[in-house]
């Protein structure tokens, strides 16, 4: 076994992370939470191109951590899940929460997971916060490859290079003086950012995360022994030397770029002629809030199904608020303020109809359903409103109907 997986191992056995939940009940379902991947709630977003179905599928979460697959597994009773994780201490966790939920839809292995084969392959595959630890990132990718139906999507997660560049330069410092993954380590990282210039961009953005108050976060976001962090142009090369292409984004930290340029048509214009790669690369840059980058990809030749490559329609699309946005409508106004933390304003025709604009921010019946209610010039008001939202990701888009409750929920 490698230094990188004994590394691995020895890390999570120790500092359990994230946090584990104790019940998931409590702590996940009654506050109405969901992950960013989970195939009912979100199936518009893993595949916008399908209508929903209650089939079963097989979904394999590799990496899984201490709760991650017991959650899944236990808020989509109908589905098949397979967890996969290094740690015998998250997997005994995993297991625990089996036995108190009686959850009997999840089968968990401890391995590496790119060691395990299996007869058949899957619907869906879960990798979040995990292929950035490997030393090899790319054998991940290979075997996602390899065990993904052809129309199957995969939810991936790793963390991008902006946002994090001045806490990795003050985390060299950690190195050179070989502070150890120990309390006497922790302690250490704890007082050096009590102390640290608050103004520095590296402790004003490590005092953002709730990481440096405990023992496993601080160990994972400030002295783990293998990390890598990418620029989006980065991440499309790995997964398309392993046949893979990004699907859609889950959030707006990459694809948001022409919200940038609301004040100048011409330029907005010209953004939008850009070559799509170009936007993200930019929209990572301009949005800096890149810590985590997640997204769904699938094979390269389902590609012309890339809600990112290949934008669904204004004619054809169904759309639906996102969870971790706030929006208000308020005399005829449309106000906007996404993870990003700006606030946005648009202004709105007469509502003649509050149901029907209900119905078209939950998913329920198309845009053009609304914009045809409307004669000019609002119509092109509303088209231009809504291929804002589009592109900017802060509405949740599908060629069908979405059809889920999604008010007052939460997302990670």
């Amino acid at each position: 076994m490698n230094k990188n997986i004994n590394d691995l191992k020895e890390h999570y056995n120790n500092f359990i992370y994230p946090k584990p939940i104790e019940d998931i009940e409590e702590e996940f379902i009654k506050q109405r939470r969901y992950y960013l991947d989970d195939p009912t709630y979100y199936w518009h977003k893993l595949w916008p191109e399908k209508a929903f179905n209650k089939k079963k599928i097989e979904v394999l979460i590799a990496g899984c951590g201490s709760h991650q697959a017991a959650i899944l597994a236990k808020c989509n009773p109908h589905h098949n899940f397979i967890g996969i994780d290094l740690s015998k201490n998250s997997i005994k966790h995993e297991e625990k929460l089996i036995l108190k939920h009686n959850i009997n839809n999840l089968k968990l292995i401890c391995d590496d997971f790119r060691k395990v084969k299996f007869d058949n392959k899957f619907d869906l595959i879960i990798s979040t916060g995990v292929i950035h630890h490997l030393e090899n990132p790319e054998s991940a990718l290979n075997y996602f490859y390899k065990n993904i139906k052809d129309d199957g999507a995969i939810s991936i997660m790793v963390y991008g290079n902006k946002s994090n560049f001045a806490l990795n330069e003050i985390k060299k410092l950690f190195q050179f003086l070989k502070i150890e993954q120990n309390q006497e380590g922790i302690k250490d990282v704890q007082e050096f950012f009590n102390k640290f210039n608050p103004s520095h961009p590296a402790s004003f953005f490590a005092k953002q995360f709730e990481d440096i108050n405990n023992s496993s976060g601080v160990i994972d976001f400030f002295l783990h022994k293998s990390e890598k962090f990418f620029c989006i142009k980065e991440i499309i090369k790995l997964l398309s030397e392993n046949g893979l292409v990004i699907k859609d984004f889950a959030d707006t930290t990459i694809k948001s770029i022409t919200k940038f340029f609301l004040y100048d048509e011409k330029i907005l214009q010209k953004i939008r002629k850009l070559d799509c790669e170009n936007q993200w690369e930019l929209g990572q840059i301009l949005n800096w809030n890149d810590r985590k980058i997640q997204f769904v990809c699938t094979k390269k030749e389902n590609k012309k199904k890339s809600n990112a490559y290949f934008p669904i329609k204004i004619d054809d699309a169904f759309i639906c608020f996102r969870d971790t946005i706030k929006y208000k409508i308020e005399n005829q106004k449309f106000f906007i303020k996404p993870e990003t933390g700006e606030n946005f304003s648009f202004n709105l025709p007469l509502i003649k109809d509050n149901l029907l604009w209900q119905s078209i921010f939950t998913g329920k019946n198309k845009i053009q359903f609304l914009i045809n209610s409307y004669d000019e010039p609002e119509k092109s008001t509303l088209k231009n409103l809504f291929t804002i939202l589009i592109e900017n990701n802060f509405v949740d888009i599908s060629c069908h109907p979405i059809g889920v409750d999604r008010i007052n929920s939460k997302s990670v």
